[in-house]
């Protein structure tokens, strides 16, 4: 099996390798050693840059196995991706932080002050199962730890990683941010997965592969459909039991991606109106002139219209309020939430009425539209306002990126996709969520197929 997986490796470009033998028969033993000998430099595997090991089930992880066979050189050379929480409870008690900000920050020691406790509970469940066969002492020991453990994932380590971010990632260059983890040890071995790639050899579950990884450097981005995995081998274990697993990361991401849209089209509304743009963004390259599409100034003149537009039409200078509405609440799961349901079927829409006399915008449930506008047909159009300024964005900061690369030297460092985003985003005064759903949605969409061209249509 060994010499037919390197056969393969050497004679494909790439494609997809199913093997199926039954449990027991080595596949993870000959993987293992496929792995070391790409990383002593075998002949067979000169065009391979990395080598991946996915997994549903950590147990199945061949790390140590292949750990015990490399030495130290090979070794620093692999990384396993954990659960960022799991690193950060083994490793934080062990580094020395140099900066006082970080030491003296409450996200911090509240941080340490979880971990500490929770070290004390497995050493007194350790006392206890020695001591005596207690079995419900140790059980409620056992549940204690999950719960301060799911606190330290959830709220805790989030926090403190939060405060990292503002400290030394936002609103700092590619460059700043890549010589703050150089120069700091600790954080490297709390958060590994920010020099992702320089490792060669790179263990993960499924749910992180096909999650968004955030590696600081850069915005969140899914491995999967980065340059990373260019020229790489990836092995699944388990292949055929990764559907559920690819299913709940789908629906886990959709409901993260979640924003308030009539708050973010206020909000690009009143930047679009007031923002002076920065000469540099305005800057024409020869992406412009490739795709004969519009200038900067054109594109931001014609969001200015349509917001304004919409803006006006929708009367959105005024507050929304629901107003008479008789309703059950129904809850569809067991959930905890519940979704609101119109008693009476006559009223088939929810209407949008200006009340001029108390100044704000009533929604109401209603038999017909009239002269009245449906809450549905009022979202469309602001949705449509927030695609069009997603799909102009995708013009601009492109065309930002082509010029800042065209003023670097060969050997300079390229300016990226990430940092031509940041810019655009930045300068409009959104909040950190509004950034990031936009952010989302100009990665992981290709506006660039639908750019509007000047000789074949018109604005």
């Amino acid at each position: 099996m060994n010499e037919t997986l390197i056969k393969l490796i050497k004679t494909h470009e790439n494609g997809l390798f199913l093997f199926d033998p039954p449990t027991g028969f080595g596949k993870t033993t000959e993987v293992v050693d496929v792995i070391r000998k790409f990383l002593k430099g075998e002949d067979a595997f000169s065009n391979v840059k990395r080598m991946f090991f996915i997994t549903n089930l950590l147990g199945n992880l061949p790390y140590k196995d292949l750990m015990s066979k490399l030495n130290a050189e090979n070794k620093s050379q692999v990384l396993w991706a954990q659960a960022i929480n799991e690193r950060v409870i083994n490793k934080l008690l062990t580094v020395e932080i140099k900066q006082q900000e970080v030491i003296k920050s409450k996200e911090y020691i509240k941080l340490k002050e979880e971990i500490e406790s929770l070290q004390e509970l497995q050493d007194t469940t350790n006392v206890i199962n020695d001591a005596s066969d207690n079995k419900k002492a140790s059980e409620n020991l056992w549940k204690t730890r999950e719960i301060l453990k799911r606190k330290i994932a959830n709220d805790t380590e989030p926090a403190f990683r939060k405060f990292l971010k503002n400290q030394f990632f936002y609103n700092k260059s590619i460059i700043e941010r890549k010589k703050f983890i150089q120069e700091n040890a600790w954080f490297r071995s709390l958060y590994p997965i920010c020099d992702i790639e320089k490792y060669k050899v790179i263990f993960m579950s499924t749910k992180k592969f096909i999650g968004p990884i955030d590696t600081f450097k850069r915005l969140p981005f899914y491995l999967f459909d980065d340059d990373i995995v260019k020229n790489s081998v990836i092995f699944f274990d388990e292949f055929d039991s990764t559907k559920q697993v690819v299913l709940d990361q789908i629906i886990d991401d959709g409901l993260k991606n979640q924003i308030d849209i009539v708050g973010l089209f206020s909000d690009l509304h009143y930047a679009l109106q007031n923002i002076v743009i920065p000469s540099k963004l305005l800057q024409m390259t020869d992406y412009n002139k490739d795709n004969n599409i519009y200038t900067v100034n054109e594109y931001f003149d014609f969001l200015r219209k349509l917001f304004k537009d919409k803006y006006n039409s929708n009367h959105m200078e005024y507050l929304m309020k629901s107003v008479d509405f008789n309703y059950d609440k129904a809850f569809l799961f067991d959930d905890g939430k519940y979704f609101n349901v119109i008693k009476d079927n006559s009223k088939k829409f929810i209407c949008a009425q200006l009340d001029a006399k108390e100044n704000f915008l009533a929604l109401k449930e209603c038999s017909k539209i009239n002269d009245n506008k449906e809450i549905n047909s009022i979202l469309r159009e602001l949705l449509f306002c927030i695609e069009s300024f997603e799909k102009s964005v995708t013009y601009i900061y492109t065309n930002y990126m082509y010029y800042k690369n065209s003023t670097r030297g060969k050997n300079d460092i390229r300016f990226s996709n990430e940092e031509a985003i940041f810019t655009v985003l930045d300068m409009l005064n959104l909040s950190e969520d509004q950034k990031n759903y936009l952010f989302t949605k100009l990665q992981t969409k290709d506006f660039n197929q639908h750019l509007v061209q000047k000789d074949k249509s018109s604005r």
